[in-house]
């Protein structure tokens, strides 16, 4: 291109009177994105030697491409006034017309130029533009049938047509114009996909998936496969749908084709084949569904550490959603780390209901008020909570605290391993003996004598606080209480639920005045 516009500034020099050359070395110019020079030869074009009206067209055109509408409007009337009778000059100056709102003047420029030019389509289908621009409904459609009688080939004149029939509510005569319009042009791409789309909406999914199919024959673009896949998954055709996204994960692999192939992978149950597409699409997409689907497959694979991982990362993305919720429980279950579930809003109870669970929203009742009443009524179970994609787990034995913890604390099991308190077999035998939320790790531990109660307290009491004082700040989110009515043993280490939320609030207070005072 370098080397062309070089030439071309050579041949301006030689003929500097001739505006095709000018228009030649504008055009190059704004190709290479030189708009300033650009604009300089189209100017030079403008002020030479004009000889017809299709020149000044030309000259006009590029100072549209220039976004210069004034410009460009001038030179369709020089091209106008040039030749009367030339119908590209009344085009271009009709299309700028109406590009401004002026749809009367225009509509008659395109009716002259349909005059002058009875054998170029395109010319009515503005004029039928133009008309709708101003109300004249009928008369349009009038001169679109016109056109597509004469010109059965006229794309634009069939979608114009459908277009003006669906915005007066009129769908059957729309499908009909379509259908007559795809038959007259079989293949083409805009018709096929204004087409299906119609059939889609209107619930047609087989007809939607043969017109699709033909128009894929010949455009198998993004657009023409990724409607394709939504009829066949529409009409429940799984593999076929699976088997056209493999078709354009071939053209474009992006974010959100691997998330669907992923999703139609696991609906297929090949788990396998979905977690590397799941975990591409997981980076970029914008949608916790993803995380979700990531999680079912690698629980479906065994791999339960994995999906809570997938868990965890998607709540620290989006906050917590029903669905990671769950996903949530099930890995910590599976990976035998007790479950964290969210409960539903729709369950909320009153605190001194004589149910043994109950859950509710954060915002009507107050953590301190939740473990005060526990508390106070001596309650045993496991409280669930979560807030702003923040989990907590506070488990209790007759109101007092056997364990704490929150996504945002060390793992007892890390403590316990990175501080050489438990040998490394024994502890994976504990955390697999640990019933998941009902017998939480330090009793595991305990029960298999694996650590004294004197070494364990002091380990539990700063992880517990350091939970606590997380938990107690917590406003917004959701909780789930689920009481044990087996009335297990008592745990060896308790501690006093009172006293741990007085010593966190003397915490709060103290590193609020710190920082007041720095």
């Amino acid at each position: 291109m370098i080397n062309r516009i070089l030439t071309l500034e050579r041949r301006t020099r030689a003929q500097p009177d001739d505006p095709d050359v000018w228009c030649d070395l504008a055009e190059a110019r704004l190709q290479e994105g030189q708009r300033i020079e650009a604009l300089s030869a189209a100017e030079a074009a403008a002020q030479s030697r004009i000889a017809s009206a299709a020149q000044w067209v030309r000259i006009g055109d590029l100072f549209r491409d220039l976004s210069l509408p004034d410009h460009a409007r001038q030179m369709y009337v020089e091209g106008c006034e040039r030749d009367l009778r030339s119908a590209v000059a009344r085009a271009r100056l009709g299309e700028s017309l109406l590009a401004e709102g002026n749809a009367e003047q225009a509509a008659n420029l395109f009716a002259v130029g349909a005059w002058l030019d009875p054998d170029a389509p395109e010319l009515r289908v503005a004029l039928a533009r133009a008309l709708i621009g101003f109300e004249r409904l009928e008369e349009a459609r009038e001169q679109l049938m016109l056109t597509v009688e004469v010109h059965p080939g006229a794309v634009p004149a069939w979608l114009l047509l459908a277009d003006l029939h669906l915005d007066r509510g009129e769908s059957a005569q729309a499908f009909a114009v379509l259908r007559r319009g795809s038959a007259a042009a079989p293949g083409d791409r805009g018709l096929g996909l204004r087409l299906a789309r119609l059939l889609l909406d209107a619930g047609f999914t087989r007809d939607a998936i043969a017109t699709l199919e033909g128009v894929a024959r010949q455009h198998p673009d993004a657009e023409v496969l990724e409607l394709l896949v939504d009829a066949r998954v529409a009409a429940g055709e799984r593999a076929g749908a699976i088997a056209t996204l493999r078709q354009l994960r071939l053209k474009a692999r992006t974010p959100q084709s691997a998330a669907r192939l992923g999703a139609l992978l696991k609906a297929d149950e090949q788990f396998e084949e979905a977690v590397p597409l799941l975990r591409e699409a997981a980076v970029e997409v914008d949608d916790p569904s993803v995380y979700v689907d990531l999680g079912r497959c690698l629980l479906a694979l065994e791999r339960p550490e994995q999906a809570l991982d997938a868990a965890e990362d998607g709540i620290a993305r989006f906050g917590e959603t029903r669905a990671l919720g769950r996903l949530l429980d099930k890995a910590r279950s599976a990976s035998g780390q007790g479950s964290l579930t969210d409960g539903d809003p729709s369950l909320d109870q009153s605190l001194a209901g004589p149910d043994s669970a109950f859950a509710g929203n954060l915002r009507q009742f107050k953590v301190p008020d939740l473990l005060e009443f526990l508390r106070m009524n001596q309650r045993t179970g496991v409280l669930r909570l979560i807030s702003e994609g923040r989990m907590g787990e506070i488990h209790l034995y007759g109101g007092r605290l056997a364990s704490a913890s929150t996504s945002g604390t060390t793992r007892l099991a890390e403590i316990l391993a990175t501080g050489g308190h438990v040998d490394p077999a024994g502890l994976e035998e504990a955390m697999r003996a640990a019933e998941p939320g009902r017998v939480p790790l330090p009793q595991a531990l305990l029960d298999a004598g694996l650590i004294e109660a004197a070494a364990l307290r002091p380990l539990l009491d700063g992880r517990i606080q350091e939970a606590v004082g997380d938990i107690l700040a917590w406003t917004d989110g959701h909780f789930a209480f689920e009481a044990d009515e087996d009335e297990p043993d008592p745990p060896a280490i308790l501690f006093d639920t009172g006293m741990m939320m007085l010593e966190a609030f003397r915490l709060q207070d103290e590193k609020q005045w710190a920082e007041r005072e720095g």
